[in-house]
């Protein structure tokens, strides 16, 4: 198909110098032909291109080419990287193909860009070869950051794992300490309890001890009293009856009885309340006061 194409180009660039101005004229619109029709096999002019030849294969012919917009630009994976740094040689013009042809997926030489004004090409051969080296350095590069940065994540994953075992165990070490003082502080607590009721079980049985003791010094202070009292009364019978000398004895029995009371009062420490000191006001009165005169003058 690329011989049938340049022998048709080349028949059309030979009428063009035959005929003097440089390119054909269309027979229907007269205006140049600068197009090539491969499916329909005829030159054609840019208005019949897009009237009659728009879905065709159409490929400019001029001297000058300019880019076509083609509609598929991908190249097959095979013809991209086969071979890429010998290039294949053209069967046509014997010369290397040094650029890939988007339209018809094939490598082409300058000579076909040329003759068949193709522009759909990738790139030529040595970029192609100068970008494959700078892809294949940076892929290098970046594998070998990517090895960097993956080292770098187990040192800081292995790091991690050891501060996080370094804290597991500085933390189970705490909670024994922790275990350890709360257990010291409950004995200490358990053992001041302790103390503390025995000081007040003490305190309470001397308290106790105390109370019963001036309970019974209480009940004898009473008794005396008692025994003060009916003392008291037979003085006044006997002082009233004029029996002095009895009264007298009665007198001194009842100061022996007042004498006791103050000594049990005194050894135990009883606090005298204001009934009991009203009883001594008033029960032990003057043993001479009834009989004073009566006594006295009896006497002298």
């Amino acid at each position: 198909m690329l011989e049938e194409s340049s022998r048709r180009t080349s028949t059309i660039h030979k009428e063009d110098k035959d005929d003097g101005r440089g390119s054909t004229f269309c027979p229907e619109h007269n205006k140049p032909v600068y197009f090539f029709c491969s499916t329909c096999d005829e030159p054609i002019c840019a208005t019949c291109r897009e009237v009659k030849h728009k879905s065709h294969e159409v490929i400019r012919i001029d001297d000058n080419p300019v880019e076509v917009n083609h509609d598929n630009n991908q190249v097959d994976t095979e013809v991209q990287h086969s071979n890429p740094i010998t290039p294949p040689k053209c069967p046509i013009h014997d010369r290397p193909c040094i650029m890939v042809c988007t339209i018809k997926m094939t490598y082409i030489c300058k000579d076909c860009d040329r003759r068949y004004h193709c522009t759909g090409f990738l790139s030529d051969h040595v970029p192609l070869r100068s970008a494959s080296t700078e892809l294949l350095r940076k892929s290098e590069d970046f594998e070998w950051k990517m090895k960097s940065i993956e080292s770098e994540m187990d040192k800081v994953t292995e790091t991690g794992k050891s501060n996080i075992d370094t804290i597991m165990k500085e933390t189970e070490a705490l909670k024994m300490e922790i275990n350890a003082a709360t257990e010291r502080t409950k004995e200490r607590l358990e053992a001041y309890r302790n103390d503390m009721f025995a000081k007040i079980d003490k305190v309470a049985e001397e308290k106790i001890n105390s109370c019963t003791i001036a309970v019974e010094s209480l009940n004898t202070v009473r008794g005396f009293i008692q025994q003060a009292r009916q003392m008291d009364m037979e003085f006044q019978r006997d002082a009233e009856r004029g029996k002095y000398l009895k009264a007298m004895r009665s007198a001194q029995q009842i100061k022996d009885v007042i004498g006791n009371i103050d000594k049990t009062i005194t050894q135990n420490n009883i606090k005298e309340d204001k009934l009991g000191l009203q009883m001594r006001q008033e029960s032990f009165r003057d043993p001479f006061k009834v009989t004073r005169d009566g006594m006295w003058s009896s006497l002298f």
